[in-house]
């Protein structure tokens, strides 16, 4: 008598079908036995994999056409980089590894202050770094109505106002009109 499939077994055949771009039919997938399953992925393994695009690009911040910022960061070596994605959980921003992200990237584009602004007022929090926006000095009640903060303004050469006058004009200018 066989045994029955594994979840890992499932796992695993779902994982082959969507890299080499096979329809997966959970359903005929979960009735097979073990040694099926088995014999199903030596079988997917011997197939070929499809050709996947390679992006090329820079360290650096990026956006794609979706919205998406992706963080490229150069692996320790220096020979080659890996993608981390912003995400939003909780209240709480931060760079997730993206596996295989970089493949799946297609169409980035440089992220310039407009696309950091649109995204950091989305989230809440600063696109660079990930602190969240907002709080009672002039510079994060700046911070707040820009969409991301002073310092990561500085690092990526992003406009942002510089002194108490400009940052006092800036909240003045974006107060709610009194009723």
């Amino acid at each position: 008598m066989d045994r029955s499939i594994t979840p890992k077994q499932v796992a695993f055949i779902e994982r082959l079908h969507t890299e080499r771009g096979i329809a997966f039919d959970r359903p005929a997938v979960e009735a097979l036995s073990a040694r099926e399953a088995s014999a199903a992925i030596d079988a997917i393994l011997a197939l070929p994999r499809p050709e996947r695009a390679v992006v090329v690009v820079d360290p650096g911040f990026y956006v794609t056409a979706d919205g998406n910022a992706y963080k490229v960061i150069p692996t320790k070596d220096g020979k080659r980089v890996y993608a981390k994605r912003f995400e939003v959980a909780d209240g709480k921003a931060a760079w997730v590894y993206a596996p295989g992200g970089m493949a799946g990237l297609v169409g980035l584009t440089p992220m310039d202050a407009p696309a950091a602004a649109a995204i950091g007022l989305k989230a809440q929090h600063c696109v660079r770094c990930c602190l969240a926006l907002g709080g009672e000095s002039l510079s994060a009640k700046c911070s707040a109505i820009i969409g991301y903060g002073e310092t990561c303004a500085k690092r990526e050469g992003w406009p942002y106002p510089t002194g108490v006058k400009a940052q006092r004009e800036l909240i003045a200018k974006h107060a709610p009109v009194a009723a």
